[in-house]
């Protein structure tokens, strides 16, 4: 299953939103997505600290690596977890500040959401369960395996388990598991197929997520494959390491020795 993150509209406050509340020195503050400063400047309660949610921005996704601790950090209100601002007075004065933009939006002017709510927040469980993390707009595909709550925004993907199958242990059917997965799409062989199926934009592949939904999983079973894989993924070396070429290798050799005996036969899986 591949979903989109999260469509907080606005994260933080942008020129134009500035202007509109005719106030420069507001721009670039935190609307839902904070800093760590602007959460301790607000002193919540700790009913209103139940609201924040780990946020990850562009920068701490890397291919095969996700930055130990979130960039940021969100402010989770939908009608589940914030009915109402009654026992979040804090966070009721943060975001009044910013309630002349927040009522502009569609969905709050044709009464569907609350002013204070994120506007397309998705179900919590795509940033809790085991996921795969993509970044939409690269030089290269840039995916990576997460099993810790990462919630991240409109510009990555998000891949899940369609079903409530073991997500993180390799897969009894012909799909990998998610951290294989991962290795899969970040493997020379898929980069060629990106190349060839998504957008360019500049410098930049587009992989949207009509793209990744095409992309062929392999359409046989292979336990073997699938463990070595995961294990790669989960154990990658760093950038600098000396072993980074050898895992390179062995990832392509890996993806190649599950893929080269498929492509004699004409179906395929999809992501």
């Amino acid at each position: 299953e591949v979903r989109q993150g999260i469509a907080e509209n606005p994260p933080f406050v942008t020129k134009a939103i500035a202007n509109v509340l005719d106030d420069p020195s507001l721009a670039g503050r935190g609307v839902f997505v904070l800093t760590e400063d602007e959460v301790e400047s607000l002193g919540l309660s700790v009913r209103e600290r139940s609201m924040l949610r780990p946020y990850f921005a562009l920068s701490t996704v890397e291919r095969f690596r996700l930055a130990p601790q979130p960039s940021h950090w969100l402010l989770y209100l939908t009608k589940k977890t914030a009915p109402t601002l009654d026992e979040l007075p804090r966070i009721a004065s943060h975001l009044e500040r910013y309630r002349a933009v927040l009522e502009r939006r569609r969905e709050v002017a044709s009464g569907a959401m609350a002013w204070w709510h994120l506007h397309w927040p998705r179900e919590e469980r795509l940033f809790t369960a085991p996921r795969v993390l993509c970044l939409q707009m690269g030089h290269v595909p840039r995916f990576v395996f997460a099993d810790r709550p990462t919630f991240v925004g409109f510009s990555q993907h998000v891949i899940v388990e369609r079903t409530k199958s073991r997500a993180n242990k390799p897969s009894e059917s012909g799909s990998p598991s998610l951290a294989a997965l991962s290795a899969i799409l970040n493997s020379s062989p898929a980069r060629v197929w990106f190349e060839a199926h998504a957008k360019r934009r500049g410098a930049n592949l587009d992989i949207s997520g009509s793209v990744l939904k095409q992309f062929p999983l392999p359409s046989r079973r292979c336990p073997d494959l699938d463990v070595q894989l995961d294990r790669l993924a989960r154990g990658w070396p760093a950038v600098a390491s000396d072993s980074l070429s050898d895992a390179e290798s062995q990832l392509d050799r890996l993806v190649d020795s599950w893929y080269v005996p498929a492509r004699k036969s004409s179906g395929s899986n999809r992501t």
